[in-house]
Formats: C-alpha cells, structure tokens, sequence
C-alpha cells in the first residue's frame, strides 16, 4: 500500500467543515479529520512496473501534491551554531552597506572629506561597476595604517563613547573598505604630506596583500574594479549603466551643493563630465551652481546665509 498525503488550503478546509477549531489543538484534529476524509483511494500493485507518483499525479486537482514534491520543500536539520567565516561576515557587512557602485562612492568620498581633501577626482567605468576610482588631495594613510585601513572596527574617527555620541565626522563604523573589498578588487594608494613616496595595498575577495611602495602624489587614491564579481547574485541586480551612472551623478551634485568647499570632477569611460570648482565667495558659488545644475537653473537661485550654534 503506498502512502500519500494530500495537503489543502486552511481557508477551504474550515469552509467544508462544521468543526469550528478554537485553537491551534483544534486547528490541527480538523486538518488531520480532513485530510484522511478527502485524501482520495490510490492503490497499488507492488508487482507492476509503474509509477504510483505519476499515476496518481494525473488523477489529482490542482490543491493537491506528490509526495516526492513535499518530502522535497520539507526543511532540512538545522546546522549546528558556529562562527561565520570572515569572508562571508564581510560580505553580509557589504550586503548593508554596498548596495549599487552608488554606494561604493558614496563610501569612498566620505572618507575623503573627513581627511581633509579640498579636491577630489572621481573616474568612473561602465556606471562603476567596471571601475570606482576616488582621488584626493587629504591628508593620506600613513603605510604602518594601510592594512589597518582594511580592518573591519579600525577608524581613526572614535575611540569612545564620548567620541560617538559627539560625532561630527560622515562616516565613523569603519566598515566601508573591507566590505567593499570582499566583494570588488580593491586597490587603496596613499602618501602622506612629508612622505617621499606613497604606498599601495591590494585586497582581493576579502584577501589583504602586503604593503608596497608606489608612485603617489600626496592624498589617497582608491580603485575599486569589478564590483560583486564574487557574488553574481547581487550584480543581476543592477540596472543599466546609464541607470547607475546617473545614481553616482545624483549624489556627487548634492554633495557638491553641500560642500561649496570641496572642488568635484567626474570622468566616466574616459570622459569628463562636469567639474565644480571650489566656491570660497559669492561669484565662486554663482559659477559652481552653473557647473553643477546649469546656467539657467543658476540663474534663477537666490544665496540665503544663516549662523548659529553647531551650524
């Protein structure tokens, strides 16, 4: 005798029968008197050479399913608890942080605002998926601090509890860069105001190389290639490159009305964009509006100053 279980809608049980189930107890005898009362006769030759599942497949309605199809979306055992390895904890940090190449630069400008850069160059490839590459003009990483730089929890922008609740810097979790390189090829150059040469780190799908030197101006320059190249699944997700350009584009031109300090320049595929110089006065600001949002736009806005306590 072969065995089948026939599984049905809550809605369409409750609806056919007279029991009234009060609770979860109730709930399952009325599932169970059900199932036994509408399960339909299938019998079975153990000497024949066909297949009850099939045979019975056909005689069927739609509610109803093989046994093979439920023993297969049945749950597996549940693993034992064990630790995560870091690979994969950073690249479920970059789930929450890297989200589109959008992202990625949205990461890498911050950090270099808050060291200081008054100029930065942002060269993009294929909307940033190809290519994501920051320059600065900021104070740099000094080499002892590359690897460090990498590390998921090492900043240089807390370290207490005063320090985070008095945060006034745009970034401060120091997650960005490793989560960033356990799903991209990154490359992080940096040289120091006082160094004579600056120093480059590869990391590689969560992989840190060692440190080198490198030809560097003073700042720090970080590419990013190949974004989500480990994991497919999050790159099918993108939409197209002029979609994702023009995400990277949108941000950069709120920043560059946010910081009127900050010089901007954006190239994609080789090609300059658009470049907002810094604006220190009135007519600076009058000629970043127009390089950023246009002539006309510009032309039409009004410039309102207001000062006050933490502002």
């Amino acid at each position: 005798m072969a065995l089948y279980l026939t599984v049905f809608r809550i809605s369409t049980i409750r609806s056919r029968t007279a029991v009234r189930p009060t609770n979860v107890a109730d709930d399952r005898q009325v599932l169970g008197q059900s199932l036994v009362a509408k399960a339909p006769a299938v019998a079975f030759d153990p000497d024949s050479d066909s297949d009850p599942d099939a045979e019975s497949n056909s005689q069927l309605p739609t509610p109803y399913f093989r046994s093979s199809q439920l023993a297969a979306a049945l749950p597996s055992l549940p693993m034992p608890i064990q630790i995560l390895p870091e690979l994969l904890i950073n690249q479920i940090a970059a789930g929450e942080v890297i989200e589109r190449p959008a992202s990625v630069l949205k990461e890498l400008v911050e950090n270099a605002i808050d060291a200081g850069a008054r100029a930065i160059e942002v060269e993009l490839e294929q909307g940033g998926v190809a290519l994501v590459r920051v320059s600065d003009d900021g104070q740099g990483i000094a080499p002892d601090e590359l690897a460090l730089a990498v590390t998921r929890h090492a900043t240089s922008k807390i370290s207490s509890l005063d320090d985070l609740e008095s945060v006034i810097t745009l970034g401060f979790r120091g997650e960005a860069l490793p989560s960033i390189g356990s799903v991209a090829r990154l490359t992080l150059t940096s040289r120091r105001m006082d160094a004579e040469h600056g120093w480059k780190l590869l990391v590689e799908g969560g992989r840190v190389g060692a440190v080198e030197p490198a030809a560097a101006r003073p700042g720090t320059r970080v590419e990013v290639r190949d974004l989500f190249h480990l994991v497919p699944a999050r790159r099918k997700f993108l939409k197209t490159e002029r979609t994702e350009l023009s995400r990277c584009e949108e941000y950069l031109k709120a920043l560059a009305l946010a910081r009127p300090e900050v010089a901007i320049e954006l190239a994609h595929n080789g090609r300059s964009l658009w470049r907002a110089p810094a604006a220190l006065d009135a007519s600076q600001m009058q000629a970043r509006l127009a390089a950023v949002l246009g002539r006309e736009l510009a032309a039409s806005c009004l410039q309102l100053s207001q000062q006050g306590p933490g502002l």
